[in-house]
């Protein structure tokens, strides 16, 4: 959320493509509020060294995407708004991206569509700035931002959890809780 209230601010993004690709970096996971507390999906890429973001690839050997659709079903199928998004959500699972920067690009369009911003974004030409560090999760202040999760009953608020906890569980809420 941290990065979305950051771009917000800006009025567009630039998706850095031109990166060196760093593994087990926010680029290929994110985080959401499951039963058991917070969970963990990372997207698989293929095993190469030395590449930047715009040339990873994503591997289908396991069936990554359809166990993370079925977390994203038990996580959020309870709350409020899952069902408006679910369709739009199960689709870009579904498109079985070749490069993780499509299957990003895909998910980020879609966030700037259902919270109703109509942020300008962009990818870079070439590497010019390290951007990763500006939007660690860290930045965001989620002591005031504070919403509804599914379940709140088995654990406290998780912050600094995916975009699509905030969307499934506030609605058209979701950008006031943003800003």
């Amino acid at each position: 959320m941290g990065w979305w209230q950051e771009a917000i601010r800006a009025g567009n993004f630039i998706l850095e493509v031109s990166e060196r690709w760093v593994k087990q970096s926010e680029r290929s996971r994110f985080d959401i509020a499951g039963p058991n507390g917070r969970q963990s999906l990372s997207i698989p890429t293929v095993k190469k060294t030395r590449t930047i973001l715009n040339e990873v690839e994503i591997s289908y050997d396991d069936k990554w995407d359809v166990l993370h659709w079925r977390s994203l079903e038990t996580a959020y199928n309870r709350s409020p708004y899952f069902e408006f998004y679910k369709d739009d959500i199960q689709a870009i699972f579904e498109a079985r991206h070749t490069r993780l920067v499509d299957l990003s690009l895909d998910a980020l369009i879609w966030c700037n569509k259902a919270l109703g911003t109509d942020l300008k974004m962009e990818q870079s030409v070439e590497y010019s700035v390290d951007y990763r560090n500006d939007f660690r999760k860290s930045h965001f202040d989620a002591e005031n931002h504070a919403y509804y999760q599914v379940f709140h009953d088995r654990n406290e608020f998780l912050p600094n959890l995916s975009i699509l906890d905030v969307l499934c569980n506030c609605g058209p809420e979701a950008l006031s809780m943003i800003r």
